[in-house]
């Protein structure tokens, strides 16, 4: 070989090595992706939409590959960058939003692989994922209950009459639920009642009806999807009137499309009333690094959001029951308990729920309460457009973050200088100390040593004059069904009649963060066309759920032999009982649950259709006490295949009189 041949040839191999280091792809191409994180993750399986991947790209090639169009592949940055402003495009390089790579498959193929010239240009590519859920528990009271709870909502927030509007910079409050896109509150509902009760929610406290309010009100739809086949992994979508889920795309481009919304100086708060189980779906991981593409997309748009001083708030999620429950905070809400390197604020900042004395609601998770909550039992208020109707009842976190929500945003109206830590440290040391010390929070965050109950008036540091609300006694007398009560022979007590909607066992695989083993507790608020309506071979039903004591006179206390009868539809009483719970807390004197021991229950039908649950070892009733329901029924005998069970799991108003 000539001497010039032979340096040629070196050249060429430490090219090619180099090419080989560098991950040139021109050389060598990259790896195809793993279908999903190693080993397999069942639960990460079973939310999996098989038709949409969720990909990253090499920090130097930042281009998203184009799919082949014989592929029936479509996608490209998950993240859109085009048009937006240079600061924020700017910001948007910083934190690698460019790297995320969306891809949707338009044929007939079942588990359809991403094609090899989108593969090979990924460093990792997973299944999206149908995690995303809201955060309120199951409509529970009937429509004469609204207006006693609607004034227990307003006196536990101190939202009274006559509070004046806010009178400074405007400030935009984008409420990310199940709504559709909009601006203001809506008046017409979409799929799902639980975007707009929050978006009325958020009216009441911010809003007077035909004056100018300096709170902005928008929605933007994160839960667009209306029903997911886990078995194919597939799902439909309904952007013009919302759904009842959302997978973590959704929740990223939502994210990032209110961002873009964002011009110049104006402040903006996020309020999140949804969250996935990051113990089951992936997000505690040690580094977002670490973390699958589909949950790093919303870690980094979170990210863009902390930097530009968007203000975001986040529900930490209602507890999860049965054999597979789960404990931490749900995310995002949980990553507030995250330090991020080289910053002394947190990425988001997590709300949990109170009843009105301020202990944590019974549907609190087992390590979830956040440093900052509000009250959130049992909470309704009027349409914001007609008085006399009301929105649908919440009792959950998303009631306890919208609150807060609207709170950080009146109160950065007022002072527009403040940063989005100091909105939230003013409404901390301006809120109630409880006395107890939060599960998670920021670690070097001034509220972290103790909870404390944030409201209106004293956020704004206005004189409230609250009327405590009347007894419920009387409403709830009033309500009582004849053809139940009375043909039983019961009278009232002071636990508050309740109705419950469906649940839908199949969906329990894939997400379970909500009370009981439903993923969506708005799924059981209205019933989406594919539970509700198949859950029962005969039409569908509210479950009625009633308390009393037979013969005991009405002004005594709750105490020992109380007994609790359930109405169900006619058509479930040939069902299978698969056992009822009924869960007793007291509150100790840190603030947290104790629950109540050596309790037995013993369950029957009894005429027809109605459940009673006899000696379920209340024991004496004081202001401290919580209690919860839960039962299941399996399918009829001749229910078409596929009919979920009936499970019913609801937190129950306990109302105390000495």
């Amino acid at each position: 070989m000539k001497p010039h041949a032979r340096w040629i040839a070196v050249l060429l191999a430490i090219l090619s090595l180099s090419a080989c280091y560098l991950g040139i792809r021109i050389f060598l191409p990259l790896p195809r992706p793993l279908p999903g994180p190693v080993p397999v993750n069942p639960a990460r399986e079973a939310a999996a939409v098989k038709t949409r991947w969720i990909g990253m790209t090499t920090p130097e090639g930042r281009s998203c590959p184009v799919p082949k169009p014989e592929s029936r592949w479509t996608g490209g940055p998950l993240f859109s960058l085009q048009g937006v402003e240079t600061d924020l495009e700017a910001t948007a390089h910083q934190a690698g939003l460019d790297r995320f790579c969306s891809y949707d498959y338009h044929g007939s193929a079942p588990n359809p692989e991403l094609p090899p010239e989108v593969s090979a240009r990924l460093v990792n590519a997973v299944h999206d994922e149908v995690g995303m859920a809201s955060m309120a528990g199951p409509d529970p009271l009937a429509t004469m209950t609204r207006d006693p709870f609607y004034q227990r909502f307003s006196y536990h927030v101190q939202a009274p009459e006559g509070l004046p509007a806010a009178a400074g910079s405007p400030v935009r409050l984008a409420v990310l639920d199940t709504q559709p896109d909009g601006e203001g509150v809506p008046h017409i509902t979409g799929s799902s009642d639980h975007g707009y009760t929050l978006l009325h929610m958020a009216g009441d406290l911010a809003c007077m009806p035909g004056a100018p309010c300096a709170v902005r009100i928008v929605s933007r739809l994160a839960m667009p999807v209306v029903k997911f086949d886990a078995v194919q992994g597939k799902e439909i979508i309904d952007p013009a009137k919302g759904g009842f889920r959302g997978t973590f795309a959704d929740l990223s481009k939502a994210l990032w499309n209110e961002i873009k919304q964002r011009r110049g100086p104006d402040h903006l708060v996020l309020s999140l009333s949804l969250g996935w189980d990051g113990e089951k779906l992936g997000g505690w991981e040690q580094s977002p690094a670490a973390m699958t593409p589909d949950v790093q997309a919303v870690y980094r748009v979170l990210e863009v959001a902390a930097n530009r001083s968007i203000l975001v708030i986040a529900a930490a999620g209602n507890e999860l029951s049965g054999f597979q429950a789960t404990e931490k905070p749900l995310l995002p809400a949980g990553w507030e308990s995250r330090a991020r390197p080289g910053k002394d604020t947190p990425l988001v900042y997590a709300v949990s729920g109170t009843d009105g004395r301020g202990h944590p609601l019974v549907s609190t998770r087992t390590h979830g309460e956040a440093a900052r909550v509000a009250y959130a039992d049992h909470a309704v208020v009027p349409d914001f457009y007609n008085p006399k109707q009301h929105t649908a009842t919440l009792t959950g976190t998303s009631v306890a973050a919208a609150v807060v929500s609207t709170v950080a945003a009146r109160v950065w109206s007022e002072h527009p200088g403040l940063t989005p830590a100091a909105v939230m440290d003013l409404l901390a040391q301006s809120g109630d100390d409880l006395g107890r010390k939060p599960d998670f929070a920021f670690p070097s965050g001034p509220v972290s040593a103790s909870v404390h109950r944030i409201s209106l008036c004293k956020a704004l540091n206005q004189p409230c004059t609250l009327v405590a609300p009347p007894p419920l006694e009387p409403e709830l007398s009033a309500f009582q069904p004849q053809q139940t009560l009375g043909a039983l022979g019961g009278t009232s007590a002071s636990l508050a009649l309740t109705t419950q909607k469906l649940h839908n066992l199949l969906d329990q695989p894939w997400v379970g963060p909500q009370p009981g083993v439903d993923p969506c507790p708005n799924c059981a608020v209205t019933g989406p066309p594919d539970t509700a309506k198949l859950a029962l071979p005969t039409g569908t039903g509210d479950v009625a759920l009633a308390a009393f004591r037979s013969g005991a006179n009405v002004t005594a206390p709750l105490s020992a032999a109380a007994n609790l009868r359930i109405e169900i539809p006619s058509a479930w009483a040939a069902g299978t009982l698969r056992g009822a719970t009924l869960e007793v807390f007291d509150i100790d004197s840190q603030g947290r649950k104790q629950p109540r021991t050596g309790c037995s229950l013993a369950t029957s039908f009894i005429q027809g259709s109605t459940l009673e649950v006899s000696n379920p070892c209340l024991g004496a009733v004081s202001a401290d006490t919580q209690a919860r329901l839960s039962f299941v029924l399996a399918p009829p005998p001749g229910s078409p295949p596929g009919t979920a069970a009936l499970i019913v799991d609801s937190p129950l108003f306990v109302e105390y009189r000495p």
